[in-house]
Order: C-alpha cells, then structure tokens, then sequence
C-alpha cells in the first residue's frame, strides 16, 4: 500500500510560482510557461509573493498569433542590511543552484 503525501508535505501554489521564477531568474516567465504549473489564479501567487517582499516585474503585454502574452521576471527580494540599516534587493539568501 502506497503513502499519500500529506498537505504538509506538498509545495504550495505560491512555492512552486515562486520555485518557477527563480530557476528562470533574470529572466521573463511567460503566461505560458506559468500555465504549465495547471494554478488557474497564478496572478494572485504573484501578488502574495510581492507582499513578502519578492521583487517581481511585469513583462508589459504583447500580441503573438493573436494570442495575449504577459510575462513575469524576479529581480530580487527586499533584505535588510543591519550595517546600513536600509532595505536593499537581495538574492545571497536563495542561490540559484539550489533551485
């Protein structure tokens, strides 16, 4: 008899956004790319990352085929660094090998 996985153990709709972008960081995660991930409300997992202080830009729409594509690309995550005392963008804390 086979384990299920409990809710646990299973990453999140957010975690696996968040996993997505930063294979893919520098980069622009298409709506496409996005979909494959089957999370119908991506662009609220964008949102909840962005209140946790990932800095996410938004790629501004083009038309392909006539079809609408948007993209997502991660530029960093606000960080504080004690010694300045100022919130800065940082990613030291999330390699990108780890990912």
């Amino acid at each position: 008899m086979t384990q299920r996985k409990t809710q646990c153990e299973r990453p999140t709709q957010k975690d696996r956004v968040r996993d997505l972008l930063l294979k893919n960081r520098g980069q622009f995660v298409t709506t496409p790319q996005l979909l494959t991930l089957r999370i119908v409300d991506y662009r609220r997992r964008i949102f909840e990352l962005r209140e946790e202080g990932w800095l996410i830009e938004t790629m501004p729409e083009t038309w392909k085929g006539g079809q609408r594509i948007s993209g997502y690309k991660l530029t960093g995550k606000l960080g504080k660094q004690k010694q300045l005392g100022e919130d800065t963008a940082m990613f030291s804390e999330y390699p990108a090998e780890t990912v």
